[in-house]
């Protein structure tokens, strides 16, 4: 029964690990968009 426990203990982790890698990713692709449509002169603004 230990087993059976550490066992979804860490696919639970896993789980976690891989929604977190996820959320990171979208975050890059939502900022990539964003400065993608952003005028100019606010992409200077942000970069500086």
């Amino acid at each position: 029964m230990t087993e059976l426990l550490e066992m979804k203990k860490m696919e639970l982790e896993l789980k976690a690990a891989e929604l977190k890698i996820r959320r990171m990713d979208q975050r890059q692709n939502n900022e990539a968009l964003y400065l993608s449509t952003t005028d100019e002169e606010l992409k200077r603004v942000i970069k500086a």
